[in-house]
């Protein structure tokens, strides 16, 4: 039989123990030696076991990473065998009444007294205490700060995790990262809770954007898209259904704002905001590494960046995530990508350092990209796993209308005072449309717009008393026309 054993259930078979030893002594002397025997013996058993799995997990980890080598690999051919002997052993009562056998037998053969000596006694029984006193404080310690937040399902599963990393190598340090994760990697929230609060994102963005003129704005359509799915997602939860996990890429021109989306559903949905860029031409390995870390067993180990963006949830005391995948359609190695994003497989998310199931299910996806069509050729896979968005390019009179709503806005943070005071003087709005028709009249996103407005920042904060003629003339010199 089988039996799981935690620090709580081996304190109770040692205070057990003891007592039995002390109400023994009151009996009959003589049995008190036996009581102690078993006392000695099951604690020697708990730590041989102890001692075999933490060197067999280093051992199989060590083989694991020299797989691809072959010269250690014929270093270690001859000790093959014995490798494959050093299997995880669990404890057990057969196991533990076998190597009490082996005590006792040796005790009879050598009988020792202890009864003549109470110091032993008082040493077993501050030896209880302090072990109980240490791993409350220890388990204490391991738990999460918002530990009392977590549903029943998540509590258990977390201290399934605990245990299974407890006799593996840096466990310590692994325990506490994991204790900085938030709830729902452990398992999907309260589903009536995010029913709610999506019930309250859903009449927010309703209020936010009552009137025509206002859903006329260039990306309602897009946030209104996402919120849908989102909406549906918890309402799917909610009633017992499949779940999907949302991965949706924005495609669009540079600097039409896809990322700007993703913060702003962020803000307003009180997520944390992580952005992962993917324009380099890194390899799918270092890829891989990046996002899911490294083993243990390298001496610079240390979780990936799904992890930080985890962690990040926490120490901002937010909601729930949102990973952007920034530009990931200028990476041509997109296959770990596809497994992180794909509903099924990431409900069971591994990083290499934690090396447990982590659900990102709840985690949403936001990719960005250029040109999706580019993405679709190098990765078909991934491109099936995306809902794709388009973002039309900004046109002049979108524009025209995007600086006056800065320009209006009491609480803007793009723009200084000055500058505010300068086209607002007059009330010349006409000055807003000849500089734009004349120095950025290319459909396309707003990047070339702000630097062209902020280069006009700067001559006004240099001379106030700048005339708009004066500023038409420098940059006309700034561009030479």
């Amino acid at each position: 039989m089988q039996i799981k054993w935690d620090n709580l259930s081996i304190q109770k078979l040692l205070l057990v123990i003891f007592i039995f030893g002390s109400s023994a002594h009151a009996v009959n002397p003589c049995l008190v030696d036996l009581a102690l025997l078993t006392f000695l013996s099951s604690g020697d058993y708990i730590q041989k076991v102890r001692r075999h799995n933490k060197k067999s997990y280093t051992l199989q980890e060590t083989l694991e990473a020299l797989a691809d080598d072959e010269q250690a690999q014929a270093l270690l051919k001859k000790k093959k065998k014995f490798y494959k002997k050093l299997k995880i052993q669990k404890y057990s009562i057969k196991n533990l009444t076998f190597h009490f056998g082996k005590k006792l037998n040796v005790f009879i053969q050598s009988p020792l007294n202890f009864v003549g000596q109470p110091w032993f006694n008082f040493f077993c029984l501050k030896l209880i205490y302090d072990t109980w006193s240490w791993s409350r404080a220890v388990e204490k310690q391991l738990l999460p700060d918002d530990f009392n937040l977590f549903t029943q399902e998540q509590k258990t599963e977390y201290h399934d995790q605990v245990r299974l990393l407890k006799d593996q190598p840096k466990a310590d340090e692994r325990i506490k990262l994991l204790a900085s994760l938030p709830p729902f990697v452990f398992g999907a929230s309260d589903a009536q809770t995010q029913k709610e609060n999506m019930e309250t994102v859903k009449k927010d963005f309703e209020s936010l954007y009552s009137s025509e003129a206002l859903k006329k704005e260039k990306w309602y359509r897009v946030k209104e898209q996402i919120y849908q799915f989102l909406y549906a997602a918890a309402e799917r939860r909610l009633q017992n259904k499949s779940t999907a996990g949302i991965c949706i890429c924005l495609q669009g021109s540079p600097g039409v704002g896809k990322s700007e989306i993703a913060q702003e559903i962020a803000e307003e949905l009180f997520y944390s905001f992580y952005r992962y860029p993917m324009g380099d031409e890194s390899s799918d390995s270092a890829t891989a590494a990046e996002l899911k870390g490294f083993q243990p067993t390298f001496q610079h180990a240390g979780p990936g960046v799904l992890v930080e963006a985890l962690q990040q949830v926490v120490r901002e005391k937010k909601d729930g995530l949102i990973f952007s995948l920034d530009e990931c359609d200028k990476s041509k190695q997109l296959n770990t990508i596809a497994g992180i994003i794909d509903p099924i497989q990431n409900q069971a998310f591994r990083d290499h350092f934690l090396d447990t199931a982590l659900d990102l299910s709840s985690v949403i996806f936001i990719a960005t990209s250029n040109q999706f069509d580019d993405l679709a050729k190098h990765s078909p896979s991934l491109a099936d796993r995306m809902m794709k968005i388009e973002i039309s390019d900004y046109t002049v009179e979108e524009k025209i209308r995007l600086i006056e709503k800065i320009i209006a806005d009491p609480k803007q943070k793009k723009y200084t005072s000055q500058f505010v005071h300068f086209f607002q003087k007059y009330e010349n709005k006409e000055c807003i449309r000849t500089l734009i028709e004349k120095y950025d009249a290319t459909p396309g996103g707003v990047r070339k717009l702000f630097q062209m407005f902020a280069l006009i920042e700067s001559k006004i904060l240099w001379n106030l008393l700048i005339t708009q003629d004066q500023i038409m003339q420098e940059l006309d010199a700034f561009y030479q026309l």
